[in-house]
């Protein structure tokens, strides 16, 4: 069996230069056994962040990848080998 995880997140930069987290998105979708399936969200993210990379004062990230599962059975938010099969980054 093999977990792919998708996620996004936007973050917006005040005018003072700081991150107001607050004011960001973030997206996670989990999928099972379909690479297709999560490609498929992966673009659909990957669209909603294109459109918000337009605008100066937002940066953030879309990815996917197979997440590091712990021994409890909890996924980390990263890539198991640190190697993503997917990622789209704006902003920076």
């Amino acid at each position: 069996m093999t977990i792919y995880k998708i996620r996004y997140f936007i973050n917006k930069r005040k005018r003072n230069g700081d991150f107001d987290f607050t004011a960001g998105e973030t997206k996670e979708t989990i999928v099972i056994d379909n690479l297709e399936r999560a490609k498929e969200i992966y673009i659909r993210y990957k669209n909603e962040c294109e459109c918000v990379a337009q605008y100066a004062r937002f940066s953030g990230k879309c990815e996917l990848f197979i997440p590091h599962q712990f021994d409890n059975g909890e996924l980390a938010y990263w890539a198991d080998d640190g190697n993503y099969i997917e990622q789209f980054e704006f902003g920076g």
